[in-house]
This record gives C-alpha cells, sequence and structure tokens, in this order.
C-alpha cells in the first residue's frame, strides 16, 4: 500500500490544485467582469463627446459611429464570454460529506460499508475517484480558460481601437473651423 498510498497522495494534490485553478480563473473572469463594466461607460462618454466634436453633414461620423459600434460591441461580447465562463460548473467532487448521509441526516452504513473494507480496495476506489474527478475538472477548467482567453482578446482588440478613433478624431479640425 505504500506505492498506492504515495499515488493517491499525488492525485489529491492535484485534485485539490484544479479546484485552486478553478477560483483563480473565476477571479480572473470576474475582473474581466469589472473592468469591462467600467470600460463602456466611458466609451459611451467618448462616443457622445466623439459625435459631437464632428459636424453631422462630415463623411467621417458614419466610419466613426461604426468603429465605435464595433468596439463596444467587443467590449459587450468580452463580458458574455467571462459570464459564461463562470457559468461553466461541471466540476466533479471525489465524494461529498453528505454523501455518507440519508436524506433525514442519519448516517448511512451501507455507503460507509463500500469504502470500510480492506486498505487495498479503499485504496483502488479512492484512486478511481481521484482519477475520474481530476480528468473531469480538468476538462472544466479548460473550458472555462478557452471562454476567458477569447474574452480577454476581444477586450484587448476593443481597447485597442480606442487609439485608432481618437487619432481620427484628431485628424480633423473640430467644428466651426
Amino acid at each position: 500500500t505504500n506505492g498506492k498510498d504515495l499515488f493517491l497522495q499525488e492525485l489529491k494534490a492535484e485534485y485539490n490544485s484544479q479546484f485552486d485553478l478553478c477560483n483563480s480563473l473565476e477571479g480572473k473572469s470576474g475582473q474581466l467582469i469589472t473592468v469591462c463594466g467600467i470600460v463602456i461607460p466611458l466609451l459611451f462618454g467618448f462616443s457622445a463627446f466623439l459625435i459631437d466634436k464632428i459636424e453631422d453633414n462630415h463623411d467621417l461620423v458614419i466610419s466613426l459611429e461604426i468603429l465605435l459600434v464595433v468596439t463596444l460591441s467587443l467590449v459587450a461580447a468580452s463580458i458574455f464570454f467571462s459570464v459564461w465562463a463562470l457559468r461553466i460548473q461541471f466540476y466533479r467532487h471525489a465524494f461529498l460529506p453528505n454523501y455518507f448521509y440519508n436524506e433525514n441526516g442519519t448516517i448511512n452504513q451501507e455507503r460507509i460499508d463500500e469504502f470500510a473494507g480492506s486498505p487495498d480496495d479503499f485504496y483502488d476506489q479512492m484512486i478511481e475517484e481521484y482519477l475520474t474527478s481530476n480528468k473531469q475538472n480538468m476538462e472544466t477548467n479548460d473550458k472555462k480558460a478557452r471562454k476567458i482567453e477569447i474574452a480577454q482578446y476581444l477586450f484587448l482588440i476593443g481597447l485597442a481601437m480606442v487609439p485608432i478613433l481618437v487619432g481620427i478624431l484628431f485628424s480633423y479640425p473640430p467644428i466651426g473651423t
């Protein structure tokens, strides 16, 4: 059982690291939502200022409005993917504490007996549970990370468009000149 014990410890460490990664990913997703939530109102304010600065009949207005809509859409899409990442919750637990209790709160002896066999049976069952949990949790974290990565790219592309808009704005004279 010494080899099984070490293997089980390694599986448990990986199991814990998958939940640590889950917490980290959810933190990143939440921070991105917060930043996007701050940037969108700023972009709306900037949009109002920008459209005020250019005459309505100027041929540039339509192009700027399209760029603004695209920029706002990218940042909004970033929020969408961040929220989607937060909603991915297909995590598996090796076993939950309430697994050993009946619905009325009494101890479920049959479930305890599942784990009360020989140490080898216990190790084998726990190894199987950790392997299954680790695989599912890793796949869930990968899905969550992909959504966050897409959200980050969308946000960065949206932010990269702001200097383009500012450059276009300052390359044309203000109203009345």
